[in-house]
């Protein structure tokens, strides 16, 4: 009984400080105060900022970095040079996830209600500047230029965040910071993964995020300024 109750304690103390350590913290190193409000993992704002007084936003180039290590471990154990992730299948992947990315902010914020998609800056006007960036990439089967017939089955996609800074155009000053992580669940059934399994699971991830993004916005736009 003494082992059993030793067992639930250091399993409740690791289930909390699994819990401190995943909470976003309140305010960020450069003085941006957390939303709870969200449905990102954490969305900052800068306080005082008036997000009502932007009347147009322009978007950045969607970015795309994969996690740390990731071609080597991709590349580990796969005897057949023609079963190896290649740089150039790299690039790829970060053009067409970039590529998406763009497509799916792009029309979101078309027909926003509070700010006027532009392409360009302009001087003079109080512009709200979005950065996206796709980071941490793990794609667990990614598409190669390998020939011949191949196929690969997975039980999970993988994972990806994004990250996406808002700016004040004119100064450079950042009012606001959003983070999210996206992962596909493993569900232990072996399913056929190949590019467009991929892409469909890169596209319902950044679906998810346009919609956050707009349901953000909204209530970045309604709560401001933020005290």
């Amino acid at each position: 009984m003494k082992a059993l109750y030793t067992v639930v304690l250091l399993m409740t103390a690791s289930f909390l400080l699994s819990a401190c350590a995943s909470a976003p913290p309140a305010t960020t190193d450069d003085g941006l105060v957390l939303v709870e409000e969200s449905r990102f993992d954490s969305l900052y704002l800068k306080p005082g900022v008036d997000l009502s007084a932007y009347t147009h936003v322009h978007l950045e180039p969607c970015t795309v970095t994969f996690k740390d290590n990731w071609l080597r471990n991709q590349n580990r154990g796969q005897g057949a040079a023609s079963r190896r992730v290649a740089p150039e299948d790299m690039v790829a992947i970060k053009e067409r996830i970039g590529e998406a990315c763009d497509r799916h902010f792009t029309e979101a914020l078309q027909d926003h209600p509070h700010y006027s998609l532009i392409q360009e800056e302009t001087a003079g006007e109080k512009i709200l500047t979005l950065s996206p960036a796709i980071i941490d990439v793990d794609i667990r089967a990614p598409d190669t230029r390998a020939t011949g017939i191949q196929r690969t089955y997975t039980t999970s996609f993988g994972e990806m965040s994004l990250r996406l800074e808002m700016t004040d155009a004119l100064s450079g000053d950042i009012l606001g910071r959003i983070n999210d992580r996206q992962r596909d669940l493993d569900d232990v059934q072996l399913r056929w993964t190949n590019r467009a399994t991929n892409m469909a699971d890169v596209n319902r991830f950044l679906r998810a995020w346009r919609d956050y993004l707009l349901e953000g916005l909204d209530i970045a736009y309604k709560r401001s300024p933020i005290q």
